[in-house]
């Protein structure tokens, strides 16, 4: 997307003050955010440009920015961008332009052609340290469905037959990280990647017994159980696995003994065998067939047909009734629909009909296309005995996360089994431990719980009821070939923890395929007589999203907006509640088909490839997985299973060659020109060199990672990687190696030989530093041999040169002490010297939160040390010093001059600068304005980049004239009144009357060229008047400043006394006229015709 140079202006400005707010680590001041910006920047934030008149509309129009109000202060704080990518994520997946049309994966009955041989990559020992450290994120834990993972009991060595002549493709082309809708809108499979069901799983071995956390399912895939050889227990998700001599009648269990009958009988009959005439788990005669349910034949004519219906199979009364809406136009009328057949009601809102008989037409029709489906069953149906349905309807509840109506397991069962439930299943269902029966208002939801859980018999599952066209899809049966592999197409990525993909080589996946085009078919032709009025999380609905009909599961519900979970892509999007229809039955009964797998020896970059662009090339690729089994960890209640991926096309290991792609990209220090960042120091050179860390999510993983290396190596030292090291087969290898001044290991490269070649110089590629060690007699480990990660993780040290005019001869100390290593410091590039290497400046606040650049302080010291500090050439330590008894003696102006006065009863004119009341105000001589305009304009521009002063508590004393930065940003001459502490000082803005307290830090010795004009702010007292009470009222004090603060007048100067306060100040006895306007005011006769003053 290209900005135009105004939106690109104004991206860079917002950049800035993130970076002011962030630096803070808390909220600041508006001031304060304009002072830092000013600091940083060297001028204001230009907030006009963009249309905005104040500074605060600006910062409110950022969504990252936030502002409180508190007394009369406004503060601002930013939002740290890291906490919040789940909402980002959600407002990202908001699209408004037009995609692309979608393009399913189809199925394709070709012969299946296995990939390309894959390489067998396996991680290095070191990481299996990680796989305890496995944590499921808060997003999969939030969208994830069940999902079940059949792999065979022995697994057998790949299959060695692979086809060769594939080109070697380099898949790590950068790609532009696609959207929801270009991830849903996937490439057609490769024909490589579908077969026949007899390609999969006509001779899949069994599955077997294992503690993973996802059930292990024993049904297969088309419709009738088929388990053959050895036997496997089924574990139910996150319950404790059933012993295996557990008593038959625990109807939980019997599964076992089940699968021992089918056997045996499969071996002797088969469907296609038995026609639909004979149980293939019944010990005991045939069962007799049941019934045969009555045909049933639409004529057209729908309310007829919808009677004959309901009196066919015994559904009730039907009842229909239409009634007339008002319509806006009087002209105009329109009917709705109600149709009640039994306990089922419909309507036919939100279509509205301007003749009664087409709406009960329509209406008449939803209703039998409600009803068909549910009612007609096909003919000759064997009945379920009691065992088998204890033994089945277990595992197809457990497949359904939220529930199931009992209708619908009801026809799934039949589809599935090819056999008719009894009219007591219910009863015998409820008899389980592993089932709850929950009566609704119209039919009863059934749900797998596990043996002993609380949500037991009586007990409400959910506050939200389910709805009589809530629908339940199964969840997803992950299905592995006898080598404990498949093939599979990527069709969602969050990190190398959360791969989303669909299968593409089971039966299936076909069936999905043929059911997503009579659904889009069917949607697009009835979606207005299927809207929903209601959302309820957790229920299943069909989307409309880009122009295409999805399957999702409701996660959250707002008023307006669904958070939306895509089962068959594993990616999710906030849509809006127009956007979803109600799921028929017909189109749920394909189980979700996006499973959640992670990369296996990628566990040290889990976290740091959250949204990684690197990972997003794998979107929609073409692989094959095979089950990391030695990475599962059975006491985890792991939501995604690990795998190895190979490229189907390449046969190329995509977990190997992820591993540089996500370190470099995760933890690649990287600073650009005109950015500000927060970085930490970690070594300085003499010649001003200064190395930095950035701590990024990248940084922390490998601290991390460091450690955990050290841990292992000091519990048990790999001594059998040591080699001989030399010159020639060290070259740009990478060590771990043990620093003698602290005792911990890092990564280190040697780089330069002494001449005997028994010393090498190590530099420490994270830090900067460099150390001589002599290699006979230190332990270096190869890192290539220890971690795939940290062999190829980017070196976090990053150099560049700190800009100044000269290097001062101690600026290793200088730097060191304004720069420690623990405290983090801002960064800004100036430019490239002809190295190439960033020439920068740094900032850092103070103790008193008070920005600074810490070149200028560099500099400014280093001058300073040439001089006294005391704004003249003469050695330091011949300073005046004062006692705090001689302070008393020095005038509020400092070592400055005091400005001529005129003589006594002579006009005076002046300007009020500050008032207290009337026996309290400061005067600037109105004759030299102009000359303190010009000053205070010099002053700013020569002092707007410095705010931090290196002078120390014992160069302050009494007199002393400074510059110092008043909070409302501007510079000042200060003068000294007295040191009470560091952090204590009293001071006198003595050219505008103003009495402060600031620290050592604030104040800024004062070129000479400051130190020529007197100070300005004399006090004054209006004379021949005295407060109508003891003293002046808190009225008295608010009108007199009002009234002549910030004014010129003309004075008569009657006399001149010493301050009561100060002994060495005077105070000027005047007396003030406004002659602003035709008649001369004389202020003190003023005050006293408004009774605050009276003569004296």
């Amino acid at each position: 997307m290209k900005f135009s140079k105004m939106e690109k202006l104004q991206e860079d400005v917002i950049s800035m003050i993130r970076s002011c707010l962030i630096s803070n680590k808390s909220e600041m001041t508006l001031k304060h955010l304009e002072n830092d910006y000013r600091t940083l920047c060297g001028e204001r934030i230009p907030y006009t440009k963009f249309g905005f008149k104040r500074l605060e509309d600006f910062i409110s129009s950022v969504p990252t920015l936030y502002l409180r109000t508190a007394g009369n202060e406004t503060y601002v704080k930013a939002q740290l961008s890291e906490k919040s990518q789940h909402i980002q994520s959600m407002v990202n997946k908001q699209k408004s332009s037009k995609k692309s049309s979608l393009q399913k994966i189809r199925f394709s009955n070709a012969v299946y052609r296995q990939p390309t041989q894959p390489n067998r990559w396996r991680p290095k020992e070191v990481n299996v340290k990680w796989k305890s450290k496995f944590q499921n994120s808060p997003r999969l834990a939030a969208v994830s469905h069940n999902q079940f993972v059949n792999r065979p009991v022995n697994r057998q060595p790949p299959q060695q037959q692979y086809q060769q002549g594939y080109q070697h493709q380099n898949y790590h082309q950068s790609a532009a990280r696609q959207d929801l809708s270009q991830r849903l809108h996937l490439p057609p499979a490769d024909k490589k990647l579908t077969s026949t069901t007899s390609s999969n799983n006509g001779n899949a071995a069994p599955p077997v017994v294992t503690n993973h956390v996802h059930a292990i399912s024993t049904s297969g895939q088309n419709g009738a159980t088929g388990v053959q050889g050895n036997v496997a227990t089924l574990r139910y998700k996150r319950t404790t696995s059933v012993p295996l001599d557990s008593e038959p009648s625990n109807p939980c269990n019997s599964l076992i003994n089940a699968k021992k009958r089918i056997t045996r009988k499969m071996s002797e009959i088969t469907l296609d065998r038995d026609s639909g005439n004979s149980s293939p788990t019944s010990d005991t005669q045939p069962k007799s067939p049941s019934p045969e349910l009555p045909t049933f034949v639409r004529t057209g004519n729908s309310s007829a047909d919808l009677k004959k219906f309901a009196e066919t199979f015994g559904l009730g009364e039907v009842e229909i009734s239409s009634n007339q809406v008002a319509a806006k136009k009087k002209a105009e009328r329109f009917f709705t629909c109600k149709v009640k057949v039994g306990k089922n009601t419909y309507y036919s809102y939100p279509e509205d009909f301007r003749d009664p008989i087409e709406a009960e037409k329509y209406c008449s029709n939803k209703a039998l296309d409600d009803l068909i489906p549910k009612h007609s069953r096909r003919k000759s149906l064997l009945t379920a005995n009691h065992l088998d349905i204890l033994e089945r309807v277990p595992p197809m509840l457990e497949k359904h996360q939220h529930g199931i109506w009992a209708w619908q397991l009801e026809m799934d069962y039949a589809d599935k089994y090819n056999e008719a439930l009894p009219a007591d299943w219910l009863k015998i269902i409820d008899t389980s431990q592993c089932i709850q029966v929950e009566k609704g208002l119209e039919s009863h939801v059934l749900r797998h719980c596990k043996p002993g859980d609380v949500l037991q018999k009586g007990q409400k599952w959910s506050t939200t009821p389910m709805k009589m066209s809530d629908v339940s899809v199964p969840s997803n049966t992950v299905q592995f070939n006898d080598d404990a592999r498949l093939s599979a197409q990527v069709t969602y990525v969050v990190s190398a923890s959360e791969v989303w993909c669909r299968q593409c080589d089971n039966v299936e996946f076909q069936a999905y395929n043929e059911m997503s085009i009579r659904m889009e078919k069917f949607y697009n032709a009835h979606a207005q007589s299927h809207k929903v009025t209601e959302v309820d999380a957790g229920r299943y609905y069909v989307a409309n999203f880009d122009g295409g009909w999805y399957r999702v599961r409701a996660v959250n519900v707002d008023s307006s907006d669904v958070t939306c979970f895509f089962i068959d892509y594993g990616d999710e999007t906030l849509l809006q509640k127009d956007n979803l229809y109600q799921l028929k039955r017909e189109f749920a009964t394909c189980q979700a088909q996006a499973f959640v797998c992670r990369l296996a020896g990628l566990e040290e970059l889990y976290e740091a490839s959250a949204n990684s662009e690197k990972l997003m090339s794998i979107m929609s690729k073409q692989v094959l997985l095979e089950l990391a089994s030695d990475s599962i960890d059975e006491n985890l209640d792991e939501l995604s299973f690990p795998v190895f991926m190979y490229d189907a096309d390449t046969g190329n290991s995509l977990n190997q060659d992820l591993i540089p792609l996500l370190t470099i990209e995760s933890a690649s220090p990287v600073i650009t020109k005109g950015s500000i960042t927060e970085v930490y120091i970690t070594n300085i050179e003499s010649n001003g060199d200064v190395y930095f860390h950035l701590h990024s999510r990248g940084y922390e993983s490998l601290q991390e990672l460091l450690l955990n290396l050290e841990t292992q190596i000091l519990q048990n030292p790999p001594n059998n990687l040591i080699e001989p090291i030399t010159k020639t087969n060290s070259e740009n290898k990478l060590y771990f190696a043990q620093y003698k001044v602290d005792g911990h290991w890092y990564r280190v490269q040697i780089i330069d030989w002494a001449p005997q070649g028994n010393f090498a110089q190590i530099y420490f590629v994270d830090y900067g530093n460099t150390d001589v060690i002599n290699v006979n007699s230190e332990v270096l480990y190869p890192l290539d041999k220890l971690s795939d990660v940290l062999s190829q993780y980017p070196f976090q040290a990053v150099k560049v040169k700190m800009a100044l005019d000269a290097i001062p001869t101690d600026f290793i100390d200088m730097a060191t002490k304004l720069m420690p290593a623990d405290v983090p410091v801002l960064l800004k590039i100036i430019k490239y010297d002809e190295e190439s290497c960033p020439l920068v400046e740094f900032f850092k606040r103070s103790p008193e939160d008070i920005l600074y650049c810490v070149n200028n302080s560099i500099g400014m010291e280093a001058e300073l040390k040439k001089g006294d500090g005391n704004n003249n050439k003469s050695p330091k330590r011949k300073i005046i010093s004062f006692s705090d008894e001689l302070s008393k003696n020095v005038p509020s102006g400092g070592t400055l001059d005091r400005p001529d006065l005129p003589s006594k009863d002579s006009y005076f004119e002046v300007r009020i600068s500050f008032a207290v009341n009337p026996w309290n105000f400061f005067v600037q001589p109105l004759k030299s304005q102009e000359k303190l305009n010009t000053l205070m304009e010099n002053l700013q521009k020569r002092y707007q980049n410095v705010q931090y002063s290196p002078l120390q508590t014992e160069d302050i004393t009494p007199g002393q004239i400074f510059a110092s930065k008043h909070e409302d940003g501007c510079w000042y001459r200060t003068s000294v009144i007295k040191v009470i502490h560091k952090g204590s000082i009293s001071v006198f803005y003595c050219d505008f009357g103003y009495y402060s307290n600031l620290t050592v830090q604030q104040l800024i010795p004062l070129d000479p060229e400051f130190l020529e004009l007197p100070y300005q702010a004399l006090k004054a007292k209006l004379t021949d008047i005295k407060p109508k009470q003891n003293k002046w009222t808190m009225e008295d004090c608010e009108f007199f400043k009002q009234r002549v603060e910030k004014k010129n007048f003309y004075s008569i100067l009657r006399d001149i006394e010493k301050d009561e306060l100060y002994e060495s100040d005077i105070v000027l006895k005047l007396i003030l006229i406004d002659t602003s306007d035709v008649d001369d005011v004389y202020i003190g006769k003023e005050l006293i015709s408004r009774k605050i003053a009276v003569e004296c």
